[in-house]
């Protein structure tokens, strides 16, 4: 792909290309101990540079490119632009990035439809996705895209949207321990009733069961706005018992839920507890959406909970398969 621009910039990058194709040699003959310490004083400056690689702008992370030469990759920090700086050394200055890239930010934010784009994409020409370079940081995926309010909607796209989830499971099922870390599935939506919220949920549910076995920290983060919810749901609930589950709803704020710990501190807490004011009708509004998590997301065995557990008619009205 021929580069465009100005010709003032086609210039200037031509003279930065020269230069670099003449500075990369003389950096890579130097041990790698030593190139370490210089791709380290690149990431490690203010404004830290690694924010340009997580939040670039304007920056499309696939576009389908084999370049170089290329203009994909003019949004991200220009030492890795492998127009400049040539492929192996790239490759060496994104594989530093990596290290460092948790020092700076503790989680990465990916919407689930972008998840292949960041598994399987290679964004910096040079054999290395997304994932791998941020595979040392925590990880939050948004499922909000996939929740409808309506019947009409949810038969309008169910078929897309399942196939969607089915590939967001096979993906983030490909995903590799590395060292252990949280990854959260991320629900928000603005509406009252989330009418496939129970469907979506079961297809989550062999990635979010799979990844817990495989040695991941998975957490669950659910945002009702209308009703006023915000759950956050750590490690801790996994051994609650059916009882547990519905005893915990009116006392989450005396419930370590196993949520806010470790790397998660860089995030503002939003308590969980629950106003002393508050009637009855209103858990009972909430119960609805806390059934449908244990059962479909959680697999609580709800056969075996005490009489006194509201039957919900949301439920049946969500179960459309």
């Amino acid at each position: 792909m021929p580069m465009r621009g100005s010709f003032e910039q086609r210039i200037a990058h031509a003279q930065a290309r020269a230069y670099m194709q003449q500075l990369g040699p003389y950096i890579l003959r130097l041990p790698r101990e030593v190139r370490d310490m210089i791709y380290a004083q690149l990431w490690n400056r203010a404004p830290p540079p690694i924010f340009d690689l997580i939040w670039a702008h304007d920056h499309k992370w696939n576009t389908g490119c084999r370049g170089p030469p290329c203009i994909c990759l003019q949004g991200l920090p220009h030492f890795i632009d492998t127009n400049l700086v040539g492929h192996q050394l790239a490759a060496e200055i994104i594989e530093s990035g990596r290290k460092v890239a948790g020092s700076y930010l503790f989680h990465y934010h990916v919407r689930a439809g972008e998840l292949e784009d960041f598994v399987t994409a290679d964004p910096f020409h040079v054999g290395i996705t997304r994932e791998q370079v941020f595979r040392n940081m925590d990880l939050l995926v948004d499922f909000s895209e996939f929740i409808v309010k309506d019947a009409w909607q949810w038969e309008k796209n169910k078929d897309v949207t399942m196939k969607q989830l089915q590939s967001a499971v096979d993906l983030l099922m490909k995903i590799p321990l590395g060292k252990p870390r949280h990854i959260m599935f991320e629900i928000q939506h603005c509406f009252e009733h989330p009418f496939n919220l129970g469907n979506v949920l079961r297809m989550l549910c062999p990635a979010f069961i799979g990844l817990r076995d495989k040695g991941f920290d998975v957490r669950l983060w659910y945002k009702h706005h209308e009703l006023d919810i915000e759950w956050q749901l750590g490690m801790a609930v996994w051994h609650w018992t059916p009882d547990e589950w519905r005893e915990n709803l009116r006392n989450l704020d005396e419930v370590d839920v196993g949520f806010w710990n470790d790397t998660m501190t860089t995030m503002t807490p939003h308590t969980t507890s629950i106003p002393s004011f508050m009637l009855d009708e209103q858990f009972e509004s909430w119960e609805p959406y806390w059934n449908i998590i244990m059962q479909d997301l959680y697999q609580v065995d709800v056969d075996v909970l005490n009489q006194g557990f509201s039957d919900v008619s949301l439920r049946q009205s969500a179960e459309h398969e």
